[in-house]
């Protein structure tokens, strides 16, 4: 599928951000269904898929908050539109690690 831009809106920044993050987040490849028996390469699969589903967005975030800091009659700190999608996914990812690695040990134990 591909994105294309009207004239009018190819020069609005935040519609070029918004459609360079719809490509982007179709490029994602999705991790497989693992069905009734996950294993704990599923889970580092789901981990993995939310940290590039954060970076696609970290880059959006990015393009915005360069406009704001770009644009703005104030200082604006840059910095807090950078890894806000990857710190916030933080917990998340490290749910599934954990779940990977307490599914190996339980599986050592055995």
């Amino acid at each position: 599928m591909s994105v294309l831009l009207s004239p009018a809106a190819s020069r609005n920044p935040f519609e070029i951000a918004r459609s360079h993050l719809i490509r982007r987040l179709l490029e994602i490849v999705v991790p497989k269904n693992p069905g009734s028996f996950w294993l704990p390469s599923d889970f580092e699969a789901i981990g993995e898929h939310i940290k590039d589903v954060a970076e696609v967005c970290d880059e959006w975030l990015a393009a915005i908050g360069h406009q704001v800091e770009d644009n703005a009659h104030f200082n604006v700190d840059g910095r807090d539109f950078d890894h806000a999608f990857e710190a916030g996914t933080d917990d998340a990812r490290y749910e599934c690690r954990r779940v990977a690695e307490r599914m190996v040990d339980e599986r050592s134990a055995a």
